[in-house]
């Protein structure tokens, strides 16, 4: 028979057991009543903190600049067909005059032509590797080379002038003036990059590094000319050689559309300091060699880049394609100032981005 007391001290404990649950789900009260004209308030939902805070933090987990996952670590890479114009200036190799002008010191030619690079192809690939979270390196590697050719005949009945205008002998009338040249860019950037999200809708990337550029350039005319009755034939030889280092940085701005689809803009400097070795070289089937000169310097070559365009992703791989220009300016070359080159056109890119 159970005693009366050890059956009362059982149901006790059974109910503290059965009430244990309910006491851990009992938010806890606070240490104090609240006094007056103070409201209790609950506590801040996780991710409620002000946008342009994110832009300092890292990219969300699970989320990224293009369609892949924001924590992946590991190798990333693209590769971008290149389809360029190559606008060169100081690339004039005659000019048309009024003959009967030709002893006046201030001499307005007609016209100027010069040699125009053809579009061209090219191909730029990059390899790096992306650490967990906002940043990434990578080593780029450019390829670019283009050609042209002009040429240019005296007027029918000698209504026209013709002048070599990067010869020794410019004042010198020309039956004709041939034109051609070839222009091969090579370059390397090393760089790190650093990745954030502004908001749902929009991503940010800055990146900065070593740049490194090899510029050869080749640059040829010919003309015929007529003395005592005899044609006399000549060249002139006009080589330039660019090697540069510095760096270069810039930024990038994404619009995160849905469906994968994303548009962004991007715009990079470089400063250079390039090494220039230049020549001029010219002879004619009378006089030989007229001119014969080599020289080297060094100056600051800045490159001012932008591109604009439209791309989609799908798993770790994405497409995009745009149009891209870049500058190139205080360029060496012999018999003539300093020039710039206008380098433009359309790239398609295909990557692995995760």
């Amino acid at each position: 028979m159970v005693k009366p007391s050890c059956f009362l001290a059982t149901l006790w404990m059974a109910g503290i057991l059965a009430a244990t649950p309910l006491l851990a789900q009992t938010p806890p009260l606070p240490a104090s009543p609240p006094t007056s004209g103070e409201t209790l308030t609950a506590p801040a939902e996780a991710g409620s903190a002000p946008w342009f805070t994110r832009f300092l933090s890292p990219e969300q987990e699970g989320t990224s600049i293009a369609s892949g996952s924001g924590d992946y670590c590991g190798p990333i890479g693209y590769v971008d067909y290149l389809n360029w114009a190559a606008r060169r200036s100081g690339l004039d190799f005659a000019a048309v005059i009024d003959p009967t002008q030709l002893i006046n010191p201030k001499l307005t030619p007609l016209a100027t032509p010069s040699l125009d690079f053809a579009r061209a192809s090219g191909v730029r690939a990059s390899v790096g590797y992306r650490f967990a979270e906002t940043w990434d390196v990578d080593c780029a590697y450019t390829y670019f080379r283009t050609n042209g050719e002009n040429s240019v005949s005296q007027g029918a009945a000698g209504l026209t002038g013709l002048l070599a205008t990067q010869s020794f002998f410019n004042k010198t009338l020309m039956q004709s003036v041939e034109a051609d040249g070839d222009l091969d860019l090579q370059v390397y950037d090393f760089e790190a990059n650093w990745r954030s999200l502004l908001n749902e809708a929009f991503s940010f990337r800055a990146f900065g590094g070593f740049r490194w550029a090899e510029l050869d350039e080749a640059f040829n005319n010919s003309y015929t000319y007529v003395l005592g009755g005899t044609p006399v034939n000549g060249t002139i030889h006009l080589p330039s050689n660019m090697q540069a280092g510095g760096v270069r940085f810039g930024a990038e701005i994404q619009w995160l559309a849905p469906n994968g689809v994303s548009v962004f803009a991007r715009g990079a400097q470089s400063i250079l300091v390039a090494n220039f070795d230049t020549a001029q070289q010219e002879s004619d089937t009378l006089h030989g060699v007229v001119v014969n000169v080599t020289e080297s310097s060094t100056q600051v070559v800045p490159v001012t880049e932008v591109a604009a365009g439209i791309g989609w992703g799908h798993g770790p791989w994405e497409v995009s394609a745009g149009y891209e220009m870049s500058n190139w300016f205080n360029l060496a070359q012999a018999n003539r100032s300093s020039q710039s080159l206008l380098l433009d056109g359309c790239f398609v890119r295909i990557g692995l981005t995760r």
